[in-house]
């Protein structure tokens, strides 16, 4: 049997001990949330310790790096103290003047080397066609010189046959005319029959033979003028022939003569050409060496050639005439090794980042020959892939360390670690809502 007074002293005990374990409970659940308060708090103070252990680690590299940047520095210092401004200014500004009037004078020779190379041409043009249409008229007269010499042989053919005719009836006619002579009194006996001379029968025979008919006469008569006539033509066509052959003559020098004057014009062109076309072949060398060398930095090959105005078969082998207003310049690139040297652009073979990057490098390769104080290039890296852009940005600034160079480059990007150089100045445009200002960026707040 239990003792109630003992339960109810136990219930008492256990109400106790329930009170007490709530009230650990909630001084349990407070210090557990103090607990996760405090987890954060000390995530929280990791993190910054991780900033400022990443801050004290750049302060450690900077501060490593501080004495060999107090001694470029102290040297840059000592440089700028020694450096003269205004008389460097002149000076660069001396050989710009120099360098441009150098180019506009060697612009102003090839222009005019080209002019006169063109008038030469122009002229030795028109003295082609001028032998050209002497040469026409030349044959021409040579067909008309055959014809009238063919006409000439039959004249003469005729002329000697007409000869013999001629002697033949010559002869005849001294025969009849002696025999006329003797009979001629017979005849003056018929004729006068009144006078009671005695008549031949002969002689009356031949008398009664004549036509009575005074037409026929005529017509023979007019036989005997045509073949006199025919004589007459056939010296015509001599003095004809003879006319032809003066003018063949004079044909014959004046050929001669347009021959001599189209080979000193083209003496004149080649004497003019021997004055501008070694030193455009000169400048194009310049600028296919400067092209070369920049693309060998990509592992590449490229070349810059002289176009001439001739025609090429299907070996490019050039043949014909040389015509100057076709001239151009070929930009030839191979950008891999199973690639044969092949003209920039042709037949769109090349990406827009490769042509992009083939111009650039002609356009500092110009420099060499076309000096200028600045050039602009806008975004010519946006097409191009990382290497391409790195290896073209170092071609710009080993351009620009060979002095009288400079090159603005205009860009919404640039790669991590590029190698800038001492001459390159870096400008940030920062614009937009989430713009900070340039206190955010001040060095005494890293360091």
């Amino acid at each position: 049997m239990v003792d109630p007074e003992l339960k109810k002293a136990k219930q008492q005990e256990l109400d106790n001990a329930h009170k007490v374990l709530k009230q650990h409970e909630k001084a349990a659940a407070k210090l557990q949330k103090e607990v996760d308060q405090r987890a954060a708090v000390l995530q929280e103070v990791k993190g910054r310790k991780s900033e400022v252990d990443q801050q004290m680690g750049t302060m450690r590299t900077m501060l490593g790096r501080k004495p060999a940047l107090a001694q470029r520095l102290k040297a840059a210092q000592e440089k700028e103290a020694k450096f003269n401004t205004a008389e460097k200014k002149r000076s660069c500004q001396s050989a710009l003047q120099k360098a441009h009037e150098a180019s506009l004078a060697q612009t102003a020779k090839l222009i005019a080397a080209f002019a006169a190379a063109e008038k030469a041409r122009q002229k030795a043009d028109g003295a082609q066609l001028a032998l050209k249409a002497a040469e026409m008229e030349l044959e021409e007269s040579r067909h008309e010189s055959e014809q009238l010499a063919s006409e000439v042989e039959q004249a003469k053919s005729a002329r000697d046959n007409l000869k013999k005719d001629c002697q033949q009836k010559a002869k005849d006619f001294a025969e009849h005319q002696e025999k006329a002579r003797d009979k001629a009194p017979e005849f003056e006996a018929i004729a006068k029959p009144n006078e009671g001379m005695p008549v031949d029968e002969e002689a009356q025979t031949a008398w009664n033979a004549l036509s009575d008919d005074a037409r026929q006469l005529e017509d023979e008569v007019e036989e005997l003028q045509t073949d006199t006539n025919e004589d007459v033509a056939n010296a015509d066509a001599m003095r004809q022939y003879q006319a032809k052959e003066k003018k063949i003559e004079e044909e014959k020098e004046r050929v001669a003569q347009t021959t001599e004057e189209v080979s000193n014009k083209q003496a004149e062109l080649q004497a003019t050409e021997a004055e501008w076309k070694p030193e455009l072949a000169r400048m194009v060398d310049s600028v296919d060496k400067s092209f070369s060398s920049y693309f060998a930095r990509f592992n590449c090959q490229g070349t810059v050639v002289l176009s001439d105005g001739r025609a090429r078969d299907e070996n490019d082998t050039p043949y014909g005439e040389d015509k100057y207003q076709d001239y151009k310049i070929h930009i030839k690139v191979q950008w891999r090794n199973n690639e044969q040297l092949h003209v920039l652009g042709e037949s769109g073979r090349d990406s827009g980042g490769e042509r992009s990057v083939a111009t650039m490098v002609y356009l500092i390769s110009l420099q060499n020959i076309n000096p200028a104080p600045f050039r602009v290039v806008d975004e010519i890296n946006q097409a191009m892939d990382s290497s391409n852009e790195r290896n073209v940005f170092q071609c710009i600034t080993h351009a620009c360390s060979q002095g009288g160079k400079q090159y603005f480059l205009l860009t919404p990007k640039l790669l991590p670690d590029l190698d800038y150089g001492e001459d390159t100045a870096i400008q940030f445009v920062y614009n937009g809502p989430y713009m900070k200002s340039r206190d955010a960026f001040m060095l005494s707040k890293f360091t």
